[in-house]
């Protein structure tokens, strides 16, 4: 296997006392998961564009509520009769 700098370690991945391993793994206070590049760059990426992205969060929102303040009233033709 290869580590996060990329040097490569053995690993063995036999086992000569299943039941023994069964009882150290039960113990265990950390798990093994898959390399998933697609989800820790997402990851990164939300870390890195959350606090940017949450600033501009209220004045998007003073834009949006200015923009509607600005828009045009209905002509009374184009409404439907009552």
């Amino acid at each position: 296997m290869k580590d996060a700098v990329g040097k490569r370690h053995p690993v063995d991945e036999t086992f000569a006392d299943l039941p023994e391993w069964r009882e150290v793994l039960g113990g265990s206070r950390q798990r093994w998961t898959a390399a998933d590049p697609e989800r820790r760059l997402a990851e990164e990426l939300v870390k890195k564009l959350d606090k940017p992205v949450a600033r501009l969060a209220s004045p998007l929102e003073t834009i949006a509520q200015a923009a509607y303040d600005l828009r045009q009233p209905p002509r009374e033709d184009l409404d439907p009769p009552e």
